[in-house]
């Protein structure tokens, strides 16, 4: 990475960051590193931006400042720094020359006051703030590494990558210290406790979140359906020891007038917010920015108010819904600067496939806009035209990239439908009630279909595929491919739905089909009649199954062995299946062929012979 961040580099460092983004893609797709050798990239990583100066922002002249102040024995949240120089009760050094809104109350919540209070200790007894300002980010280092390790034991190695190597977060927690180094530990940390069922620790974590940054407070409500009271008790007794110390005077005030300026006068990189207020000056030739900036705080409220509802009835998952609470933060802000994608960046690895498989391509959303953003820095530097490029590029890019995430959904609808239909389809030749006898689907897929034999067959039905994006709530089994995981004659049906033309080597499949089932085999294929008809069933199955996967399948296009009819009946024959019955659908671009087969098994608790 091109390191000088000064002014006349900033067009190259901001280049370099965005290219260094690509290039932890790459290593994402290849899949090769694993879990030690990515925490150990990260600390190195972050090693090497820990010299950086406070160049990027000035946030850190504000934290050595409420340090001090704290430190000689007064509040932040009560004195301005204009009103304690013009007191003369602190000096109007360099620190104070370097800090924007001089005239605001501190929004710097309790636990990170703590912190630059501990910063203020180390200047107090060095007489430098450059040892103060060093000595705070190392404290953060640590912490921030901590959230590192804590997020290598809920993910998978890849996707801890692309939080612990992605150059944005270093760049903004050992380069820049900003706070949401501190906020990802917390918020990391509570998710890994919900996962332990450590409810009380996971509760106080993210009360402690909320004395971070405060917006984390929306966050807290999603607690309720999943914690008990007195877990939700001590958590409250946390928030308020926290506290305590600050409660004098009108914090409550200060603080609020500071929030409500902030709202209403500042603006920074926020795709919504300049959409909107570009559109209403179009409309009415009036600035109306301090009336947008509360209109979209009171829908942010609105939004997270619904998301409550939709989390208590859909059931979702912890970090899908703290994804969706600080996803909405953002995009309903009137300032988005780079650091504030931090907590996004760190949970997406955290939202697993079954939660949505559309998380799989929405993750990158996210991961786009954060790297673009880094562009907003040329703002400072006096090229105007290029801030407005980036900000225009990506927030463009994070709204394509969303909708093409969001059709996830609609997808899935789809895919339940077609499910649906292929379960009347071969429902007439199932059991209508299987009494716990056990179903194989093979190549199951989402899960569906064997869902439906679960639930209308009354089957214990064993989902098995080579990849696993089921979303049904039975579990699946992944298997190699060649040796199923069933003792021979140990099932009673099995079905295969479109399976036997994506596999390597059709026959081996079948012959293990074979050897576990005692009863029926049910398979359903597409079947050709001539070399335009066999271009077309492989044209529609790589279109289908690439957007019904999210490209999961990949592997399985180079195996696509489709056959004519009379093909599939010799196979069935050479392995002593009896044909039941054969039914045809769709004789035009899509034929599709059921074959009701039947083998000679005993099942395996059957006297034999």
């Amino acid at each position: 990475m091109y390191f000088s961040s000064d002014a006349a580099y900033r067009p190259y460092f901001v280049a370099t960051t965005i290219v260094a983004s690509l290039g932890i893609v790459v290593f994402w797709a290849t899949n090769l590193l694993d879990t030690r050798i990515i925490i150990i990239g990260a600390i190195l990583f972050r090693l090497a931006f820990l010299w950086m100066p406070p160049e990027l922002s000035d946030d850190a002249y504000r934290y050595v400042w409420d340090g001090r102040v704290t430190v000689a024995g007064y509040n932040p949240y009560l004195h301005t720094p204009e009103d304690l120089v013009e007191a003369d009760l602190m000096l109007p050094d360099y620190v104070y020359q370097q800090m924007n809104s001089k005239s605001l109350y501190t929004v710097y919540p309790p636990v990170s006051q703590y912190l630059f209070a501990a910063g203020g200790l180390v200047e107090k007894a060095t007489g430098s703030w450059t040892l103060a300002y060093y000595f705070l980010k190392l404290v953060f280092f640590l912490l921030e590494v901590i959230a590192v390790l804590l997020l290598s034991k809920i993910v998978s190695a890849n996707n801890l990558l692309l939080y612990a190597w992605n150059p944005v977060v270093l760049i903004e927690t050992a380069g820049q210290m900003h706070t949401e180094s501190v906020l990802v530990l917390l918020l990391v940390a509570s998710i890994w406790a919900m996962r332990h069922e450590r409810k009380t620790l996971a509760a106080s974590l993210l009360a402690g979140a909320v004395w971070v940054k405060l917006y984390p407070l929306f966050i807290l409500p999603l607690l309720i359906r999943r914690l008990r009271i007195q877990n939700l008790a001590i958590a409250a007794g946390v928030g308020t020891v926290i506290a305590l110390p600050f409660i004098q005077g009108d914090v409550a005030g200060n603080v609020a007038s500071s929030l409500n300026l902030y709202f209403q006068s500042f603006e920074f990189n926020a795709g919504l917010y300049y959409a909107i207020k570009e559109i209403a000056f179009w409309f009415t030739g009036v600035d109306q920015s301090k009336l947008i900036g509360p209109i979209l705080r009171s829908v942010f409220f609105g939004a997270v108010a619904l998301l409550y509802v939709v989390d208590w009835h859909r059931d979702w998952s912890f970090p899908r819904s703290v994804l969706w609470v600080l996803g909405l933060y953002v995009v309903l802000a009137t300032t988005v600067h780079p650091w504030y994608f931090l907590g996004i960046l760190a949970i997406i690895p955290c939202v697993t496939a079954n939660d949505s498989l559309a998380y799989f391509r929405v993750r990158w959303n996210w991961y786009v806009v954060a790297a673009l953003s880094m562009g907003s820095y040329l703002l400072y530097t006096g090229h105007i035209s290029w801030y407005w490029g980036f900000v225009v590029l990506a927030w463009v890019a994070w709204l394509g990239l969303s909708l093409i995430g969001l059709s996830g959904p609609v997808l899935d609808k789809v895919v339940r439908i077609r499910a649906t239909r292929k379960y009347e389809w071969i429902r007439k030749y199932l059991k209508a009630d299987y009494g716990g006898e056990v179903v194989l689907d093979l190549g199951a897929g989402e899960g569906y279909i064997g869902e439906y034999i679960h639930s209308r067959n009354n089957a214990d039905v064993l989902l098995v595929d080579v990849v696993d994006f089921n979303k049904s709530r039975l579990p699946l089994i992944t298997y190699d491919g060649r040796t199923l995981p069933c003792p021979d004659s140990s099932v009673s049906t099995s079905v295969l739905y479109f399976v036997l033309h994506h596999t390597r080597d059709p026959e081996s499949v079948l012959d293990e089909v074979v050897r576990v089932t005692t009863g029926d085999i049910i398979i359903v294929e597409s079947t050709y009649r001539s070399k335009f008809g066999r271009w077309i069933l492989t044209w529609l199955d790589h279109l289908a199954n690439t957007l019904r996967s999210h490209g999961q399948m990949d592997n399985q296009r180079e195996y696509l062995s489709f056959r004519r009819d009379e093909q599939w009946l010799l196979l069935f024959h050479d392995r002593g299946l009896e044909l039941i019955d054969v039914e045809h659908r769709g004789l035009l671009i899509h034929h599709r062929v059921l074959y009701h087969l039947r083998t000679n098994n005993l099942p395996m608790n059957a006297d034999r012979v």
